[in-house]
This record gives C-alpha cells, sequence and structure tokens, in this order.
C-alpha cells in the first residue's frame, strides 16, 4: 500500500464582481507604488452562497510601472489565498475552507473567481 497524498483539487465557490473606488496613492518605493483602493460594492454569487458586496473594505496593492492600458488577464498573475470568518450557523464550513482565488481587473471593477482546494 503506498502512502502518497492526495493531489489537491478546485471546487468552484463563487464569482465576486467588485466596485472600486479611485486610488490612495501612499507613496513609491523601490517595488512600486502603494495604493489603497477604496471598495464600493459588488455582488458575488455562487451555488451555495450569494450575496451582494459591501462598501467599506479596501485592497492594498503594490503596482509596478504600467502604462494602465487594458490588459488580458491570461497575461498577468492575480492570484490570492483568501480567508474566510462567520458566525452564521449555515455558513461555518467556511471557516476551516483552504480556498484559492483568481482575479482580474478592469477600469472601476475586479472579477474574482473563488475555489475551495479539495
Amino acid at each position: 500500500m503506498a502512502f502518497d497524498p492526495a493531489a489537491p483539487r478546485l471546487e468552484r465557490l463563487f464569482r465576486a464582481t467588485v466596485e472600486t473606488g479611485v486610488p490612495l496613492s501612499v507613496g513609491v518605493g523601490p517595488l512600486g507604488e502603494r495604493r489603497i483602493i477604496p471598495i464600493t460594492g459588488g455582488r458575488f454569487e455562487g451555488e451555495r452562497l450569494s450575496g451582494d458586496v459591501l462598501p467599506g473594505g479596501a485592497d492594498w496593492q503594490l503596482v509596478r510601472p504600467a502604462r494602465g492600458e487594458a490588459v488580458d488577464p491570461q497575461s498577468y498573475y492575480f492570484r490570492t489565498t483568501p480567508q474566510f470568518e462567520t458566525g452564521a450557523l449555515k455558513y461555518a464550513w467556511l471557516n476551516d475552507l483552504v480556498a484559492v482565488c483568481s482575479a482580474a481587473r478592469a477600469a472601476g471593477a475586479v472579477t474574482l473567481d473563488f475555489y475551495a482546494v479539495r
């Protein structure tokens, strides 16, 4: 009997479209410009959960030199590892979930696809 680890697989959780406000530049450093992008709203939908994205959050970015034009999402790496926390019993399964996210940016919004790692 082999004791090889099981290969992880991804299960789609939901897609979120997050609307963003005007970036606030914190300054330029050796790695690029640091910015805070306010989250102004949005929506997420999936099989097991859906709802509205409330305003009030923010995305903290490090932006390397770029010209600001639209770029094909296949040509850049935009990933994150979200963590969820909820006290709602209906969604308690999110608290122990390992998740990954792939995203694409556009003017004024970001589209994010969230996946559970199984």
